[in-house]
This record gives structure tokens, C-alpha cells and sequence, in this order.
């Protein structure tokens, strides 16, 4: 059962839609709060396009960069193993997306 404290009244004059109830401590806020807000993901891809494109294309070019120098076998780990080749590549690219997201191109 849901447990609602009244507002207080002002006048005796309000209109039954301005006598609205207040949702007690730890209840479900109301479905339709966030209805007039944009969608997360759109607004989220519209500010860190550019670093999304960076870790995107640091990340082929982490693979390449394996598929074509990579130490296939031996204890260098940047190139022996095509994951960690792609993860440096990821995070290398989103840094420089980054960096450049606040310019003009």
C-alpha cells in the first residue's frame, strides 16, 4: 500500500488538482517525472561522439596493429596478445577523442 502525507491546504479556494499528495519517505516516485527529460543514450552519444569514434578507430588499429607487427608468441604483452592490442588501442583513442572534443575540427 502506498503511504502519501498531504500537502497542507493554503485556502479552501484550491481546485482539487492543486491539493497534491507528497510520497512518504522510501515510496516509488510517481512513472511520468522523467517524461519531459531527453532519453540518456542519445544526449550521452551527442557529447563523447568524438571520443566514441576514438576508441572505435583506436581499436582497429589495435587489431591491425597486431594482426600485421604483433609478437605472436614471447612475454612482450603489448603485442603478444591481440585483446590487450586492441585494449591499448581502445583506450588510446578514446583518450584522444577526448582531448579533442572541446576543438573545432
Amino acid at each position: 500500500m502506498k503511504q502519501t502525507t498531504p500537502v497542507p491546504e493554503t485556502s479552501p479556494e484550491q481546485s482539487p488538482a492543486d491539493r497534491r499528495t507528497i510520497p512518504a519517505a522510501g515510496s516509488v516516485p510517481p512513472q511520468n517525472v522523467a517524461a519531459t527529460t531527453e532519453p540518456l543514450p542519445p544526449q550521452f552519444l551527442r557529447r563523447n561522439i568524438r571520443s566514441l569514434l576514438g576508441m572505435v578507430s583506436g581499436l582497429v588499429a589495435g587489431y591491425f596493429y597486431w594482426l600485421h607487427w604483433g609478437i605472436y608468441d614471447g612475454t612482450f604483452g603489448f603485442s603478444s596478445e591481440w585483446w590487450y592490442s586492441c585494449l591499448c588501442g581502445l583506450l588510446t583513442g578514446g583518450l584522444a577523442g577526448a582531448l579533442t572534443a572541446g576543438r573545432r575540427l
